[in-house]
């Protein structure tokens, strides 16, 4: 093909201006912003073209390398993560005791097997519920004050309370509240204290029981010392009838104290003996 043709040829193409009207006219706009962006930007420096096409391979196979060691690098942390997710999981899960995480409303945002055995409820109805209607309705208002505190104070709060557990049971719980960093959520732990806190009825019980067989010892050995010295008294000695009667009242006394299940009593004793003298 000789030169004439060729300009006949690029005389017969259509210009840059035919395209562009034959275009839609959000694409020619945004042809023309793009075309005036390029003629402003700064024309780059010609680099040299005698660079060894060895080393720019050797350049690239390094690089692809670094690349998959990276690639290797960020997998291995992922499986770090994912198996570090899993053992946190399990241990939140499979604690001994119960874990509630609470929004500033007081709504259960999570908890773990534990609790919804505490409470004799699953998961799915946990979800979303305020822990305060796991309380029995008497406690409602001073938890929620309590959360109040912790969600406006860094220190942990402690408290006991008592929840409503499976079939409407009442359990004594120990909890311990304390507020995450951004003060969106609140963390509590529940430890059931039911068996603690029986055990101090108990004790209690015992103490009140030892107290009253003091009293009683007491009292025994002060009658005793009191009939000694009124057997050994001039007086009674020299009236023996007085003695004899008094072991038929006292007798008498005993009987009936005795099937009444109650212990003679030593003001009685003493009043009928200032009557004797």
């Amino acid at each position: 093909m000789n030169k004439r043709s060729l300009q006949a040829a690029r005389k017969s193409k259509p210009t840059d201006s035919s395209e562009v009207g034959s275009r839609s006219p959000g694409m020619a706009e945004l042809s023309r912003r793009s075309e005036k962006k390029v003629r402003k930007r700064p024309s780059p420096k010609k680099e040299k073209i005698d660079a060894d096409p060895r080393r720019l391979l050797h350049e690239l196979q390094v690089h692809q390398v670094e690349l998959e060691m990276q690639k290797s690098a960020l997998q291995k942390a992922k499986e770090l993560i994912k198996q570090s997710l899993e053992r946190y999981r399990d241990l939140y899960d499979f604690a001994p005791v119960a874990y509630f995480t609470l929004d500033s409303s007081g709504s259960i945002q999570q908890v773990n097997l534990a609790g919804t055995q505490l409470v004799g409820k699953d998961r799915l109805n946990l979800i979303g519920r305020t822990f305060a209607h796991c309380l029995v309705p008497g406690m409602r208002t001073r938890f929620n004050t309590f959360l109040k505190a912790a969600f406006s104070r860094e220190a942990r709060q402690t408290g006991e309370f008592d929840l409503l557990g499976p079939k409407a049971v009442r359990i004594s719980v120990s909890i311990d509240a304390q507020c995450t960093p951004d003060q969106s959520q609140c963390r509590l732990v529940a430890t059931d204290i039911s068996e603690r806190k029986k055990s101090e009825q108990t004790r209690r019980q015992l103490e009140v029981l030892a107290a009253t067989n003091r009293k009683l010892e007491l009292e025994i050995v002060q009658r005793l010392e009191v009939e000694r010295s009124l057997v050994t008294s001039p007086k009674i000695s020299e009236c023996p009838q007085f003695l004899a009667e008094y072991e038929i009242d006292f007798g008498r006394e005993r009987k009936t104290c005795l099937k009444h299940r109650q212990r003679p009593s030593m003001c009685a004793i003493l009043a009928h003996w200032r009557e004797i003298f």
